[in-house]
């Protein structure tokens, strides 16, 4: 089951620029097929995206289910 990103506060699914393996841009929302994955790429990606991390280490957005 694919895992996104949802924000705590809003329960709004982040979204985002995407690019397709044929290297096309698009709107979308990025998933993760396991929560190991998510859990571990997260903070990365929205950093990679310029979306600021608390320091005291969480995100202000949760991995959850789609």
């Amino acid at each position: 089951m694919p895992y996104v990103l949802k924000q705590r506060e809003t329960a709004q699914i982040y979204t985002c620029m995407l690019v397709n393996h044929y290297q096309l841009e698009y709107y979308g929302v990025k998933f993760w097929q396991d929560e190991a994955a998510a859990r571990g790429e997260a903070a990365a990606f929205l950093t990679a995206q310029g979306v600021a991390i608390r320091l005291c280490g969480t995100s202000p957005f949760s991995t959850n289910r789609r």
